[in-house]
This record gives structure tokens, C-alpha cells and sequence, in this order.
């Protein structure tokens, strides 16, 4: 291929000049080596402004996986494309370049429509904002981060001293400055830390703002937090209006425009009654995709409803309860955007969060010209984490020199989000990830709907009505800030955590597989949400410290072991979207499993599964570092396990139960054994050492046979191991035919979501899939 395509749809009718594009461009095997001799075409060959930086190098130092930022113009709802180029072309130049300048202590970014300043010393959190034209911010105001703990006591960012400050993302188009510290209260006691980013991009005066709590308590159990939130007071004339769109008024039910003069709080919440709210919580509870928390204002008389001119049923507390799930807020509910004008200025501020609605519970408050953005309002009851939780929320704030309507500000949402995704639809033509052979994607089934559409459709990875289109329903209901993004009990008394990383990785290699962005739009939420919540960041204990959680209640009260880990598909979004965190949360991971290998391990030789997932993240934090280390770890893991009982038995099996070596009951195989020889697998393709093969070889020829795949649980139809057993041993073809009569069975159920794509392919290689076999149902039974 001589390019590859990336092809856009705006899902809504605003006009886009300047869409700001982020994403992880995938490269062919030694054809750039430089960031600078990539470059973004449209589709008559004219380039686009880019601007990239390596996020993975190959072994002989060519670019496996670029992040890039691009600047697009796209019309409404128009679809176009345009193409990676694998050789250096000028960019045309940029009106509004991003830039950081710093003085003394003060740091400022801006791109001539928006500034803002921060400073190192401390104090106010902002120093200044000057929005699109307009002094917002300036050295008489206070912004602050503010947390109250348990008791109430308040903590803020202003008192934690001098405040770090870097660089975070830095090329003229985009840039981000990130500013961290500790919460402090004016006892001089810290709780919580916290980093908060500001971004700006070209030609555009938005600025974001994306914060991060961390729980860095030095103690154990449940730590209560009642409140946290951004106070930031403006030069806002406390005269100016509000304006909302309300989204169901009237015996019609359609939605008006509204503007309030008085304080407003709009607010994201599953419970209507937010003033008694403890008793309304009915815990992670959506019993419908489109069900979950509401958006709406949380004073009905703010909308001066004439309820006699509606019929009985439809006036507060008179309705039927018919779903009623739907409609929490009722009459209430709003636009999930708000409109700030101030009439003396004529200048209107439009601001919002992301997942505004997902993310409950969550409020923003303004009372004459101060802002607060409600991360975890007051009136909720208190959440409840522990040490090394965190969690990530983006809220976006521009302005335009003029009076905006409801409709105006929609349209400037439409620049940030539509539904819980993002507005412009983006994928890769298929064949470009495959022709580059990144995360196996040139060894996969290839995406062939008219050829296998019953195969096609027993495998995808998000079954929905309405596939593989993005908003015929949402995928992941709107349970809340910490449950987003997993699947949950309502009590939340047991959470998925992406078990078996089937849904992190899963989709997203679905989405490089078949271009489905419906497919990108649940695996980066799923990302986002188990490298932060099911994501011990620090812990004073060394097995928690870095480590992913298991399935448990609540996300992460549960203990981090070896066999629950799964960092692959968090290394998948980090190279499709260059999201550090997802690279330090792979890292993490790893360290972790080298600390059990090193420390602990006695409880990770235990069997095929708990020995062999931290061979497979392992692996995953090796291909990003290329750190000794982690196949140092890896060694001492294949030693004390596999080495040992081979050399005893004179063949693979080990003591059961686990932890009986010096007296076993009996001797086993099969207790998660393809982690095993998956994980020897990516050894030896990340480091090419013949060792880590001539093992997976030897346990593999005693293995595979048409028996091991057990036909009601797809836990173990482990179609990779026996694709990895004819891959390195060079013969697939006596592989397909030592386990042919179990093709059948892996036709009719599915097989397993991530060890099946190989062997598919192999079999679609040679004409060995007869989509009549193929079964309507899949999964454990």
C-alpha cells in the first residue's frame, strides 16, 4: 500500500473548520524513522497541519506508532477521508499557533484567542483567563480546588505550597500544561492529591480542562469524600443570564429554550430529589441502555411552568411510573449545555462536561458571577474510595463576543461531544492496520461481512440493535462516575473488571479489524475506566502498589494477584490514542508483576494461569520499554514453574491443590494453561529469544489435541495456543488437521473473544469455514 485512508463523518450538522483530531497512527514495518516524514493528506493530495510524536518503535528503530494531532475541516455530516503519507510534505501554516511562554514564576498558554496563566508559587489556581476576547480571570479572583473529607473539613489546592508544573503534550497545535499538588486544609493536614491539565488547540479558543484525583492516603479501608470541586469566580456581570434548553415541555413534550436570571445548579444525578438523595440512591441501576442518570435543573420553579394547562398525568408526582427510568428529572431535564450571557458585555460563556450525564453524580452552580463545577456535589451521599483510586473528568469552557441562543450553544457542544462520543466519526480503512502488522492485526480473520455473515455476527464483540452504527443506542448505560465504563451489579457487589480483557482489548481490535467505531467508542471507555478505577496507582503495599484489580465489589476493594491482570488492551489504547496515562498504567502493571516475581513467588508458581498472565503483561511492558527487567522477572516465573515440574514429572502437569508442592493431592493441567502458552508466545515475539519458543513448542506438542477444547466454556477454546503451536513450528497446516474435528464446535459457539482471530484466519486461508455451521449463540454456559 502506498497510503493508508482515514475516513471521517461529522455525526452532526455544525460546521467544523478546525476539528482538532488526536489519535495513535499506525506505520509499516521500517518505512519511517523520523516523526517529521509523516504527513496528513486530503484527499487531492493537499496536506493538512500535523504534528506527531513516537509513542512505539519497532526493534530496528522504524515508527510502529505515531500519536498525531490534525487539524480538519469538515462540513455537516459530510463524510470524507484523508491519508497517512509515509514521506515529509510542508504543512500549511496555522493562524493561531498554540505557544507557552513563562516568566519568573508564571507559566501562560495561548494561541492569541485564549491565555491563560498559572503560577508556580501557588495560591490561585489561575492566575488569569482571557476567553476568545474577554478578561475572565484576573489576579483579584480565587480559583480554587477544593475537597472536603469525611467530616467536612476543607482542603484546597491554593494552600499546598509552590505548585509543579510541566509540559504535557507539546506541538503547535496542541499543547497541555498540567499542574499538581496536595489538597491542604488551613490546619496545614493534605488529603487527596490532584492534577489538573489545560489544553488549548490551534485556531480554536476552547480551553479544557481535564482533572485527576489520586488517593495517596497513608491508611487503609474506605476513605469517605464529601465533596469535591473547581470554585471559580469571574468578571461575569452577576446581572447575566442563563440559558438552557429544556427537553420536554408542554402536553406535546417537546423542548423550549429557556433563560434564567437567578442562580442556577444544572445537575447529572440518577436520583430526581437530589435534596434527599441518600434516600433515592438505588446504586449502579440502568435497566435499559439509554437509562441511568439525567441531565436537568434542579429548581423546577427557574422554568415558571403553568401546570394547569397540562393534563393531570403529566404535572409533577401525578405520573403513571411507565418508564419511568427514562425520565428521571422530568419536566427538569435540559441540553447538557450551558449558555452564560452577560448583557453588558454582550458576551456569552458556553460551558459543560464530558459525559455529563454518564458521570453522575456532577452539578454545575452559578450564582451572580461565580462558576462551581460540582465533580462530586455535596448533596450526593459521600463517595467512598481507597488508597490508590483515581478518576479523570474533562469539562470544556469557551466564549463568544456575542449573544448566543440555545441552539448557538448546542452547536458549539457539537465541537466537543454528541451523545458520550465524539462528534466526528474516525476510522482506519482495515487494511492499513494490517498492512503495517500492528497487535496482530495482518494475522487476524479478515473482516469479510457478505462472505461469513453469520460468523461476523456471532463474534461481535458489543452485541446491540442497530450495529455497527454508533447512536442507536448507548452502549454503556449511564450508572455513574466510578461504574461507568464496567459492567456492574446494581449493588455493586460484583464488577467486572475487564475480566479477561475482554472488554479493553476486545472491541478495540475489533475496531482496527473492521473500522466499526462503535467498537472504539466502548473500548476507549472501558480503557479509561481500568486504568483508573480498577487501577491501584500507589499503594504502601507492594502487592497492591501499581497493579490491576480484579473482579470485586466496587471496582477495588479486592486484593491485586498475578492471574487478574490484563495489560494488553490497555498497551492497544495507549498506541491508538497516546494517552500517558495508559502507557504509565502498562508500566505499573509490569513493575507489579516483577515485584511477585521476585518476592512472592510462591504464590504466582502456582498453576498454568497464575504463572502465566504475568508473562503475557510482562511481555506488554517489555515491548514498550524494552527494560531487562521484565524479562528477567519472566525467567524467574518459567523456573519456579514450568522448568520445575517438568524436570520432576518429565512432563508438564503440577501439584493440585494450588500450594501443596511438598504433598499434592494429585497432578493437573488445564487450570488456565493457554495464559501459559500465550504468555511464552509474546515472549518470544517481543525478544526473539529461542528459548522462550523451544519451551512453548514442547509444552504445546503435549497439549494440543482436539480434547482440550472443551465445548460449553469458551474459557477453554484456545484456538491461539494451537495457532501459536503451528505458527512457530512452522507447519499450520498438520496443526489444522491434529485438531480438525474441533472445528466444528469453534464454528457453532465462537470460541473464545480474544484466542480465536488466528486460527479463523487460517481457516479462511483455506476455504475451511462454512458460515452454515456457524451457531446463533456464544459464550459460557
Amino acid at each position: 500500500m502506498q497510503r493508508g485512508e482515514i475516513k471521517l463523518k461529522n455525526e452532526t450538522l455544525a460546521v467544523l473548520d478546525h476539528y482538532p483530531l488526536s489519535r495513535g497512527i499506525p506505520l509499516p514495518p521500517g518505512a519511517v524513522t523520523d516523526p517529521a516524514d509523516v504527513s496528513i493528506t486530503d484527499d487531492v493530495g493537499n496536506p493538512l497541519p500535523s504534528a506527531g510524536r513516537v509513542l512505539q518503535r519497532r526493534p530496528d528503530n522504524s515508527i510502529e506508532w505515531l500519536g498525531m494531532d490534525i487539524l480538519v475541516p469538515i462540513g455537516p455530516q459530510q463524510e470524507k477521508s484523508i491519508f497517512i503519507e509515509t514521506k515529509p510534505a510542508k504543512a500549511p501554516p496555522v493562524d493561531h499557533a498554540v505557544e507557552i511562554s513563562e516568566a519568573a514564576d508564571r507559566v501562560t498558554l495561548s494561541n492569541a484567542l485564549t491565555a491563560v496563566t498559572v503560577n508556580r508559587a501557588g495560591g490561585s489556581i489561575i492566575e488569569t483567563l482571557s476567553l476568545n476576547g474577554r478578561d475572565l480571570i484576573d489576579e483579584s479572583h480565587h480559583v480554587d480546588l477544593e475537597v472536603l473529607d469525611g467530616g467536612g473539613k476543607i482542603h484546597r489546592a491554593s494552600l499546598s505550597g509552590p505548585y509543579k508544573i510541566t509540559t504535557t503534550h507539546d506541538n503547535p497545535l496542541r499543547k497541555q500544561i498540567t499542574i499538581e499538588g496536595a489538597h491542604t486544609a488551613r490546619d496545614g493536614s493534605t488529603f487527596l492529591n490532584f492534577a489538573l491539565r489545560l489544553s488549548l488547540t490551534a485556531n480554536c479558543p476552547d480551553l479544557t480542562f481535564e482533572h485527576t484525583f489520586y488517593c495517596y492516603e497513608d491508611r487503609e479501608g474506605k476513605i469517605p469524600v464529601r465533596a469535591m470541586r473547581l470554585v471559580m469566580p469571574t468578571a461575569m456581570d452577576a446581572a447575566s443570564t442563563k440559558r438552557l434548553r429544556q427537553s420536554h415541555h408542554g402536553h406535546t413534550w417537546l423542548h423550549r429554550d429557556v433563560e434564567v436570571a437567578e442562580n442556577v445548579e444544572v445537575v447529572a444525578s440518577s436520583v430526581g430529589d437530589v435534596d434527599n438523595y441518600a434516600a433515592g440512591f438505588q446504586g449502579a441501576e440502568a435497566t435499559h441502555p439509554c437509562a441511568g442518570g439525567s441531565v436537568f435543573l434542579r429548581n423546577m420553579d427557574s422554568l415558571h411552568e403553568d401546570w394547569s394547562e397540562y393534563p393531570f398525568h403529566m404535572r409533577p408526582g401525578q405520573a403513571s411510573g411507565f418508564r419511568a427510568q427514562h425520565n428521571i428529572g422530568g419536566m427538569r431535564m435540559v441540553n447538557p449545555i450551558l449558555g452564560w450571557h452577560d448583557p453588558a458585555a454582550d458576551y456569552t460563556l458556553v460551558t459543560t462536561f464530558e459525559h455529563f450525564r454518564q458521570l453522575h453524580p456532577k452539578s454545575i452552580y452559578i450564582d451572580d458571577s461565580l462558576i462551581t463545577y460540582n465533580l462530586w456535589p455535596e448533596w450526593s451521599i459521600p463517595m467512598q474510595i481507597v488508597q490508590g483510586v483515581s478518576k479523570s473528568h474533562i469539562w470544556y469552557i469557551t466564549g463568544e463576543p456575542k449573544s448566543l441562543n440555545a441552539d448557538d450553544c448546542i452547536d458549539i457542544h457539537h465541537r466537543w461531544e454528541y451523545g458520550y462520543v465524539e462528534p466526528v466519526d474516525v476510522s482506519f480503512d482495515p487494511d492499513w492496520p494490517r498492512f503495517c502488522e500492528v497487535l496482530d492485526c495482518h494475522r487476524l480473520l479478515k473482516f469479510q461481512p457478505d462472505k461469513y455473515p453469520a460468523l461476523e455476527n456471532l463474534i461481535e464483540p458489543v452485541p446491540s440493535a442497530g450495529n455497527p452504527h454508533r447512536h442507536t443506542y448507548d452502549r454503556l448505560p449511564a450508572i455513574g462516575m466510578f461504574h461507568f465504563g464496567d459492567q456492574v451489579e446494581p449493588d455493586a457487589a460484583s464488577c467486572n473488571n475487564n475480566e479477561d480483557d475482554t472488554s479493553v482489548y476486545f472491541p478495540l481490535e475489533h475496531f482496527l479489524r473492521t473500522g466499526h467505531t462503535y467498537a472504539w467508542d466502548y473500548g476507549k471507555e472501558t480503557a479509561r475506566h481500568y486504568m483508573e478505577v480498577d487501577f491501584c496507582e500507589w499503594s504502601t503495599d507492594p502487592r497492591q502498589h501499581g497493579g490491576l484489580i480484579p473482579h470485586t465489589g466496587h471496582h477495588f476493594i479486592g486484593n491485586v494477584y498475578p492471574s487478574h491482570q490484563w495489560a494488553e488492551g490497555i498497551l492497544a489504547y495507549y498506541y491508538m490514542s497516546g494517552d500517558e496515562r495508559a502507557r504509565k498504567a502498562v508500566i505499573a502493571c509490569g513493575d507489579n508483576n516483577v515485584y511477585w516475581a521476585n518476592d512472592v513467588l510462591e504464590a504466582v508458581v502456582l498453576d498454568g494461569r497464575e504463572a502465566g498472565m504475568p508473562l503475557i503483561n510482562l511481555a506488554a511492558a517489555y515491548r514498550l520499554t524494552r527494560d531487562r527487567k521484565y524479562l528477567d522477572a519472566a525467567d524467574r516465573i518459567i523456573e519456579g514453574f514450568f522448568d520445575r515440574w517438568i524436570e520432576t514429572y518429565g512432563e508438564f502437569k503440577y501439584p493440585y491443590p494450588q500450594g501443596t508442592s511438598d504433598h499434592p493431592h494429585k497432578l493437573i493441567t488445564g487450570y488456565g494453561d493457554w495464559s501459559s502458552f500465550t504468555g511464552l508466545y509474546r515472549l518470544w515475539e517481543v525478544s526473539g529469544d529461542p528459548r522462550y519458543k523451544d519451551r512453548a513448542v514442547e509444552m504445546l506438542e503435549q497439549a494440543i489435541n482436539p480434547d482440550m477444547f472443551t465445548v460449553n466454556d469458551v474459557r477453554a477454546m484456545d484456538f491461539l495456543s494451537a495457532w501459536a503451536l503451528g505458527h512457530m513450528t512452522g507447519d499450520m497446516d498438520a496443526l489444522i488437521e491434529r485438531v480438525k474435528r474441533a472445528i466444528p464446535m469453534l464454528l457453532r459457539r465462537g470460541g473464545h473473544p480474544l484466542r480465536r482471530q488466528h486460527f479463523l484466519n487460517e481457516l479462511d486461508k483455506r476455504d475451511l469455514i462454512d458460515d452454515e455451521q456457524v451457531g446463533t449463540r456464544s459464550g459460557i454456559i
